[in-house]
């Protein structure tokens, strides 16, 4: 669940940058102000998305990846989800967070790009929450931080019976 992807979209900018910045050994990649902009896009190589990956989305070294994941990747039609992402670069949900009464376990990781203040924010303002941040997961914790992940979510689902 996310709350603003403009607040996403920074956040993973800056982490793309940063990443950049780790391959040109520390020299600036561009100035913070471009984080997000389209000036910045063509210094988001190969190279830099594969790191982004490893370090943001599922932190297993390469080739470990899990039999679901690599199937699912199989199958994905990227034309058939070029309509929604318009929408996804633009979703902001914050306003119809505190609306949202049912009891919701808000499942994050330590180094997703979605940031671990995120889910405080989102905690604070829906009043049936939990939050639970794996600490050494990505966005796909489920798979890089399964000793964590699986028993804060089976907690979760058990206190909720």
């Amino acid at each position: 669940m996310g709350y603003s992807a403009p607040i996403y979209n920074k956040y993973r900018f800056g982490l793309y940058a940063d990443i950049i910045r780790q391959q040109r050994h520390g020299r600036p990649a561009a100035p913070d102000s471009l984080q997000g902009d389209s000036k910045m896009m063509p210094l988001i190589t190969k190279p830099v998305q594969d790191e982004f990956f490893h370090q943001h989305m599922l932190r297993l070294p390469q080739g470990q990846e899990p039999g679901p994941y690599a199937r699912n990747l199989a199958h994905i039609n990227k034309a058939d989800r070029a309509p929604i992402f318009p929408f996804m670069a633009t979703w902001d949900f914050t306003a119809r967070l505190t609306t949202i009464r049912t009891p919701t376990l808000l499942l994050g990781a330590q180094y997703d790009f979605i940031p671990p203040s995120a889910y405080a924010y989102m905690h604070q303002q829906m009043p049936h929450s939990q939050v639970y941040i794996c600490p050494n997961g990505s966005h796909f914790a489920m798979w890089d931080d399964p000793q964590h992940y699986f028993p804060a979510l089976l907690k979760f689902l058990k206190e909720k019976r």
